[in-house]
């Protein structure tokens, strides 16, 4: 068989089944099928969100370079990853990654200032609060097993870990300020 003919052959496979489904657009647009042990198999890169976040269609802040492998198996008509391989770590907008987190986490500790009297003393309880998130953000923010094995995205990891942390305590101090002034005034507490 030609690789045209399975190709074909693929993407009937793909657009039957639903777990496929959001391969079969990416299938149509590739060019690099080959055969080899009489399967077909061709790659796809993906840019999935660091933090895991769903981005499909629209630019993620922070993203993986990842090229899947896909194999065609046409005895058994069966289409399946087969391979996965984390080529690059790549960070355009810290600030977008860590923004949506910090304003979920102020929103939930928005009771803690609450019955603060002064800016500084909210500041006081950020700083002390985020030096305490941050802690837990280090020891629970783990990459993908891809990437602890790769020394050079390793040490991009590693990197991306610290500024978002550093990141994030400002955030959380800016933010945590911010919300304080603006509960006071809608409370008319200027």
């Amino acid at each position: 068989m030609t690789v045209e003919e399975l190709r074909r052959q693929a993407l009937e496979v793909i657009d039957g089944d639903p777990a496929l489904r959001d391969l079969s657009e990416r299938v149509r647009r590739l060019g690099n099928f080959r055969i080899e042990n009489e399967r077909l198999l061709f790659d796809i890169i993906r840019h999935p969100c660091i933090e895991g976040l769903e981005t499909k269609g629209m630019p993620s802040p922070g993203y993986f370079v990842v090229n899947q492998t896909y194999e065609f198996d046409p005895k058994r008509v069966t289409v399946q990853q087969v391979g996965e391989t984390y080529l690059d770590l790549v960070v355009e907008n810290i600030d977008g990654l860590v923004d949506q987190d910090v304003r979920l986490t102020v929103d939930g500790l928005a009771d803690e200032f609450e019955g603060m009297i002064g800016e500084d003393d909210v500041r006081e309880w950020a700083m002390g609060e985020a030096e305490r998130i941050a802690t837990v953000i280090a020891e629970t923010k783990y990459p993908p097993a891809a990437v602890e094995d790769d020394a050079e995205l390793g040490r991009k990891w590693t990197a991306y870990v610290s500024d978002y942390i550093e990141e994030w305590k400002d955030r959380f101090v800016e933010l945590s300020a911010e919300r304080w002034r603006a509960d006071r005034d809608a409370e008319g507490k200027s």
